[in-house]
């Protein structure tokens, strides 16, 4: 396994300890581990052989992640629209999606295009954090991507115009003890198991910037801040089967592959 993936085992483990502390069932400690074992199965599987893409499959992909967020949208009811129901399983879209979605920007041309369409359908949801943390890590890509200033300007104030959307809306969605509030569950278990956690996140960031990834890595620091203030599930820690999706995928995306045209 690469680091990436090796980096996720400490907060796996703390996650399992601290959902059976925190009143988490039985099935939702098996969904943990279910999730965790086949998106590292599928990493390993992954790894046998180079990776390569086009930019034709770059945008699809990235096009793809669009339909995907924008599928929630179309539950009845009010209130947030973030979740999808595979089989008897509601996935979190957002935490599933971006992680991979984030590694592909900067090997395709048309990024900016995927940037705005996925800053808005996350405004609509609304997803206040997941559209901030998406937002941040779009402006690294532009900073590096060969646009003009005003190019880079405008999309900036779009992204910039979604973030405030999707702040501006209600969410009345309460912190669950093991997933927004898991930080705040470690700290009533001690201060070795805080410092465990803390140690346990910070890991996989550390990682990313250190292999080069630094928009990834922006993402992931900004959803470990709002997380921390109990806005957003906190990743891999915690229960959460759409964050280890999500990693893993990133991790499987972050590898060395050949980037065609």
């Amino acid at each position: 396994m690469s680091v990436l993936a090796l980096a996720a085992l400490p907060a796996f483990l703390g996650s399992l300890f601290l959902m059976q502390r925190g009143g988490a069932g039985l099935s939702q400690l098996i969904q943990q581990v279910v999730a965790f074992s086949v998106a590292a199965l599928a990493f390993v599987l992954t790894s046998r052989k180079p990776l390569s893409s086009t930019e034709t499959s770059r945008g699809r992909a990235l096009m793809g992640v669009v339909v995907l967020l924008v599928l929630p949208l179309l539950a009845p009811g009010a209130g947030p629209h973030r979740w999808l129901g595979v089989g008897g399983f509601r996935l979190y879209m957002a935490s599933v999606l971006l992680p991979g979605a984030v590694p592909l920007l900067p090997q395709t041309r048309s990024a900016w295009i995927a940037l705005l369409a996925i800053a808005a359908a996350l405004a609509a949801q609304p997803d206040a954090s997941q559209v901030t943390a998406f937002a941040l890590a779009g402006l690294v890509v532009l900073w590096r991507a060969p646009l003009s200033g005003l190019a880079r300007v405008g999309v900036g104030v779009a992204l910039a115009g979604a973030t405030a959307v999707a702040w501006l809306r209600p969410d009345p969605l309460e912190p669950v003890a093991y997933v927004e509030g898991v930080l705040v569950l470690a700290q009533q278990v001690g201060m070795l198991a805080l410092g465990f956690a803390l140690i346990a996140l910070a890991l996989p960031v550390a990682m990313l910037l250190r292999m080069g990834h630094v928009a990834v890595a922006v993402y992931y620091a900004a959803i470990l801040f709002f997380a921390y203030r109990q806005l957003t599930p906190m990743p891999l820690l915690g229960f959460g089967v759409g964050p280890i999706l999500g990693y893993f995928a990133m991790a499987i995306l972050c590898r060395p592959q050949e980037v065609k045209e």
